[in-house]
């Protein structure tokens, strides 16, 4: 995954997968460092990605988009860590309002769903989003976005080391020509992952506020390590506490990989985007500008919650994690 005989490119930009005559919600997907924009969620005996090929039986009614960026780093003095996320967060930002934009659809409801450090990149975008409040283009996103599906994304903690030497690896670089850079890695993330909890109260603080509905979130983690290297993301990094987490038994190169419908992981992420999905249709589009009842606007909802069982452990949640 290194070194520059093996500089692959990645498609960047928007992508359409699927165009509904009559959307309802947009869901987009968002890839990490590791892969691109399709080979993140194309499975090896596959030709095209499963958002494309297998989502739209499942939601008929939903726009599927994809982003894509190019993760390489050619200039390592550029390597730092808050400012790569905070260049790609910027571009998915910007060109998701103007997609939206341009057909007119930027009041229609958004779910994230966001591999490794997608998740960081989109959590990054919606925090600029919400603080341009005067380009109504890009303060709609924060607006309509309804939920987010974090897989194997690190969302807190300090166990970083495996996971700065994997991102360097797959941006480019070399673990012992750049040890400089791994170890900038390190501390960046150790500032990027303490910065999240505070990003996601703020951002729960906002929208009450500004009385719109709060954003759900489910977390999936990886249950099997990479082969000859370990855990990217550890499970504990990967969940947040209160939020509904689900264990997918794959690593985290393959847990975006589904084969099949009949995919345990692509069951258990189903089943959040539709009944995210459900609640959108019921309450309409225009519901992102409603006044909103304020027990339904509490940063986590607390109740005995549910196990979830998708091919992998079980364990019981305290809850359902929103901001």
């Amino acid at each position: 995954m290194n070194g520059s005989s093996s500089r692959a490119t990645f498609p960047s930009g928007i992508e359409s997968l699927y165009e509904p005559p009559d959307t309802t919600v947009d869901i987009v997907f968002v890839h990490g460092t590791t892969a691109g924009r399709d080979t993140t969620w194309t499975n090896q005996d596959a030709s095209e990605p499963w958002p494309k090929t297998l989502l739209p039986s499942k939601f008929p009614t939903a726009r599927i988009l994809a982003f894509g960026y190019d993760a390489y780093v050619d200039d390592k003095q550029k390597a730092v860590l808050q400012g790569i996320i905070h260049d790609h967060s910027w571009k998915l930002l910007e060109e998701l309002s103007l997609f939206r934009q341009n057909d007119r659809t930027d009041e229609k409801p958004i779910i994230f769903v966001c591999h490794g450090l997608g998740g960081l990149i989109c959590k990054q975008a919606l925090y600029t989003s919400f603080s341009n409040t005067k380009q109504q283009c890009l303060y709609s996103v924060f607006c309509s976005t309804r939920g987010i599906a974090f897989i194997d994304t690190p969302l807190h903690g300090d166990n970083v080391a495996s996971l700065a030497e994997i991102t360097t690896q797959s941006i480019g670089l070399d673990k012992q020509e750049d040890s400089d850079i791994v170890n900038n890695f390190k501390c960046g993330f150790k500032y990027v992952l303490a910065q999240n909890i505070n990003d996601f109260k703020t951002m729960h603080e906002v929208r009450t506020a500004r009385q719109l509905p709060p954003i759900k979130v489910v977390c999936f983690y990886a249950e099997l390590p990479v082969e000859g290297f370990g855990f990217v993301v550890t499970r504990d990094s990967a969940t947040l506490r209160g939020c509904t987490s689900i264990g997918i038994r794959k690593d985290h190169m393959d847990m975006t990989k589904f084969a099949t419908m009949d995919d345990s992981g692509f069951i258990a992420v189903c089943e959040s985007l539709g009944r995210w999905i459900n609640e959108v249709d019921a309450k309409g589009p225009s519901a992102d500008y409603e006044l909103l009842n304020p027990a339904r606007q509490q940063y986590n909802h607390f109740g005995k919650g549910e196990q979830k069982i998708f091919g992998g452990s079980c364990y019981e949640t305290n809850g359902h994690q929103t901001f």
